[in-house]
């Protein structure tokens, strides 16, 4: 809430470190909006009522002047640990003017920031009442956010002994990951080194010129999970040596030397250790369940047991982007794998006299999934289960000590594909369905939206997807839900970027308002799109059915905080058609 205050009281107070653009909430009679750059300048305001510009004070605050004297007084809002619908908080203390519980001033401290309570509006001075409960809520969870650690691209791990960072998506090879250990340590099977999918420097997209290594793909164990009798406990001793068991120690020493590393623990931290137990590891694989949005079941199981099977998988990842239709028009004895694209024809052969037999509602909704990619509808479908993680924060390996009596749901789904449009012909189509493109040159395109429902048609098919991620969590009880940025890397498209980020969160937050999914708390990073998702908060009056969390921390490791404490975590995990179709989870470097 703002402090009034006449024009010749001065404000001191502290900030509390540098912060992201903020928008700034309505002012009665004052001002609709103003953005504020890290460098503090004002981009933009929309005055009314003569107001004065605002004044930005050098001590981290805004002044807005009234005609007749009097001024509002905004502090800053710290945007690590800011909640919603409550916009802004005041994260800063002031020497001289304060004021209590009634309004008045005094010498007591400026009201800490507020907890966004379900139910209310935002932008309305009620969203800084807690309801009962409330407060403990909020604590526990500024508690969580504020151990996690921040969240950067290129995937670091971080040794926090020496401050060196090993990037998982450009640096560490295969040799040297988690996962590979892990499954060295459960028995794998050395005859089943195949190279089915192709693959270089420990990354599903092949190139020619990378050499070909040993792929995750075609795993089998000595002996089955339900066989195994001892716990694994692995840490940074054990997983060395089951690597070196595996690759030998020449290749290990080699790679952690191109690491400029010596052991694997300089890496994966020296102090933690998961435990997993034989029960554990069966259990996880029986909590794993496929949601599906207009893609029916039975057609949906019956694709994937072709296109996941092992000598089939990089034959349909080359035509991922390849429509249904068009696939079934190439004849099996001219296709690269003969074996796979006839049991492809045989399935549609069967599907096509009878679609209601395979869950298709009509022969116009067989034509509609038929006119799609792998690519495309994956957008409809998910994957959830519970999940352990190897690794914690900062990347280091994770402490089963720790680990509490909480779950976590890995929830899996894509966001739609507009990368690369002239390379990927399902980008292209994605592209052409909604914008309009008017110059194309070497170094910069533009465009628009194709026509007006265009972006109305983008954000419905947004919100289906959100819908059915919050959906899926009241089939495994989930009361907290750590959501990461989905769709706004890669999967932007060329023109309009602006109005996609936007798109994204009007859904979530729309939906979050909307409906009651039975969460208690989101978790919102809104990364890429943090301004935009301000623009929405302050523009907009959300009546939330949740509270509602914005922070800019390590999506991952806040929902392990959280399962510590014995809740059930979900923790969205943006895939493609290779997880959530072919059935290959947890690929490229995470």
């Amino acid at each position: 809430e703002p402090l009034q205050l006449t024009a010749n009281q001065v404000l001191q107070f502290e900030v509390k470190h540098v912060w992201q653009p903020l928008v700034v909430d309505p002012l009665p009679g004052a001002c609709t909006f103003a953005w504020v750059s890290d460098a503090a300048e004002i981009l933009g305001t929309d005055l009314h009522n003569g107001c004065r510009p605002p004044f930005w004070t050098h001590h981290g605050g805004f002044v807005f002047h009234n005609e007749d004297g009097s001024a509002w007084w905004y502090g800053l809002s710290e945007f690590d640990l800011e909640f919603f619908p409550a916009v802004v908080e005041v994260a800063s203390r002031s020497t001289e003017f304060r004021r209590d519980s009634s309004g008045d001033t005094n010498s007591d401290n400026l009201p800490a920031p507020a907890f966004g309570s379900p139910g209310n509006s935002l932008n309305q001075s009620s969203t800084f009442r807690r309801r009962e409960g409330h407060q403990q809520e909020e604590e526990m969870c500024r508690a969580c956010v504020n151990r996690a650690g921040g969240f950067a691209m290129g995937y670091p791990v971080t040794n926090m002994r020496t401050g060196n960072h090993f990037s998982l998506q450009s640096f560490v090879p295969y040799q040297l990951r988690l996962c590979t250990a892990l499954l060295a340590m459960l028995g794998r099977n050395p005859t089943d080194r195949t190279d089915y999918v192709k693959s270089g420097d420990g990354h599903w997209e092949f190139s020619p010129q990378d050499p070909p290594c040993l792929g995750l793909n075609n795993i089998t164990l000595l002996q089955s999970l339900s066989e195994l009798k001892e716990p694994i406990r692995f840490n940074s001793k054990t997983a060395e040596a089951a690597l070196r068991k595996w690759y030998g120690d020449d290749v290990i020493t080699q790679e952690l030397q191109r690491c400029n590393t010596e052991r694997i623990a300089d890496i994966w931290g020296e102090e933690g250790e998961v435990v997993l137990t034989p029960e554990e590891l069966v259990n996880l694989e029986g909590t794993f369940r496929v949601f599906v949005d207009s893609l029916p079941a039975e057609f949906y199981k019956a694709l994937v047991a072709i296109v996941s099977a092992d000598k089939n998988l990089q034959y349909f990842w080359d035509n991922k982007a390849t429509t249904l239709s068009d696939l079934m028009k190439v004849p099996a004895d001219q296709a690269s794998n003969k074996t796979g694209h006839a049991a492809f024809l045989a399935l549609m052969q069967k599907v096509a006299p009878k679609p209601e037999d395979w869950g298709f509602t009509s022969a116009a909704h067989l034509d509609e999934i038929l006119a799609q990619s792998l690519t495309e509808f994956s957008t409809g479908v998910l994957v959830a289960g519970e999940i352990v993680f190897l690794t914690g924060n900062h990347g280091h390996i994770a402490c089963s000590k720790d680990r509490g009596s909480g779950r976590i749901i890995l929830l899996s789904t894509a966001g739609i594909d507009f990368d690369e449009p002239a390379r990927n012909a399902a980008a292209g189509r994605e592209e052409a369905r909604y914008f309009r493109i008017t110059s194309e040159l070497k170094d910069e395109v533009k465009g628009e939206w194709k026509d007006a429902g265009a972006k109305a048609e983008l954000k419905a098919r947004v919100k289906n997807c959100y819908d059915m991620i919050l959906d899926s969590c009241k089939a495994y009880g989930v009361t907290h839900l750590s959501l990461i940025p989905m769709g706004l890397g890669a999967f932007l498209p060329r023109v309009c970027q602006d109005d996609v980020k936007k798109a994204y969160f009007e859904a979530q937050l729309e939906l979050l308002a909307e409906r009651d999914y039975g969460l208690t708390t989101v978790f919102i990073n809104p990364g890429p799109a943090t301004r935009q998702v301000r623009e929405l908060l302050c523009t907009n009056r959300y009546t939330f059915k949740c509270n509602v969390m914005l922070h800019g921390k390590n999506g991952k490791y806040l929902a392990q905080q959280l399962a510590a404490t014995g809740l059930t975590l979900g923790l969205l995990n943006p895939s493609d058609c290779i997880a959530v179709i072919q059935g290959r989870m947890g690929y490229w470097w995470e």
